[in-house]
């Protein structure tokens, strides 16, 4: 069991341990597949927004794999499920120089534009320094925020948890969504055909990725679990049944309006959920045409 990580290793492996993943539980080691800081990588060819990829170095050099994913909102990309757990769970956050350019901060950072501080707006709460897992924000001696450009890779969670709309985080939906997916298909060409099978749970779906240090209603009621050696069929099978689930009242698809057979995902976080999977499909992971078989335990 392994996960890319974002923090040092040992507070990955705490908050591994923190929500019941231990050897002893899964039967299986628990490892960081880019190492205790995160440089264990192996470079590969990218694409159009990266030339290269920093896969880590466990997934690289495992010849088959299971992709469990929390399928779920995202504030950039509409949802996440398998083709953005391929993109971010498999590449490092950072290269050995800290560079974010093939690394995970590069599919956030990169032409997104600057993030802009609106001093009127600050109340200085320090939530969003607190919030930053790279250590990106802090205000000097004069209470201006300071961004390290260095070590930030626009995740925006900053932005997301401030209530008062102290900083504006900008989005470029066409790009995050198709270096997202290229960078998907450049870990999936480092397996051969069928080594990999991809597992998406339609539980407990949030409005918000689950990186972010909030949890909400879950805006549908669990769908069930999906499996599928398509990343492509089974995103697309995802997003079509939560669209047509019927919507939780008090949750934030009720507040908003949302109707069962509306575009729910993109009621509840105005991002395309489309451009991803057309995307992927363009670059041959898959195809978003699919039959749903449903089974049992018993089967």
């Amino acid at each position: 069991m392994t996960d890319t990580t974002r923090y040092l290793g040992p507070q990955a492996l705490n908050f591994a341990r923190w929500n019941g993943y231990t050897e002893s539980s899964l039967e299986a080691p628990l490892i960081l597949a880019d190492g205790a800081f995160g440089y264990d990588n192996v470079m590969v060819k990218g694409g159009k927004h990266q030339e290269e990829i920093a896969i880590a170095s466990a997934i690289y050099d495992v010849k088959c794999m299971f992709v469990l994913s929390h399928f779920k909102g995202h504030i950039q990309s509409g949802f996440g499920g398998a083709i953005k757990n391929l993109a971010m769970g498999c590449l490092s956050c950072n290269d050995r120089e800290k560079k974010h350019e093939p690394c995970r901060g590069g599919i956030h950072a990169k032409k997104h534009g600057e993030m802009t501080w609106h001093e009127d707006n600050c109340t200085h709460c320090n939530l969003c320094v607190d919030i930053c897992g790279m250590g990106a924000l802090s205000f000097d001696d004069d209470d201006k925020l300071v961004i390290d450009k260095n070590l930030c890779f626009y995740c925006g969670r900053c932005a997301r948890v401030c209530e008062f709309e102290g900083l504006e985080f900008p989005i470029d939906e066409e790009y995050f969504n198709e270096a997202l997916s290229q960078a998907a298909k450049s870990v999936i060409d480092t397996f051969e055909e069928d080594k990999i099978v991809y597992i998406n749970f339609l539980h407990e779906i949030q409005p918000e990725c689950d990186c972010m240090p909030l949890a909400d209603v879950p805006f549908v009621q669990d769908q069930g679990i999906l499996i599928s050696t398509d990343p492509v069929a089974i995103d697309k099978a995802s997003v079509d049944i939560i669209n047509s689930a019927e919507p939780i009242t008090e949750s934030v698809a009720g507040e908003k309006g949302a109707k069962k057979g509306d575009d729910i995902l993109y009621i509840v976080n105005p991002a395309s959920n489309k451009l991803q999977i057309e995307y992927a499909e363009k670059f041959g992971m898959g195809s978003q045409s699919y039959e749903i078989k449903p089974w049992t335990l018993e089967e």
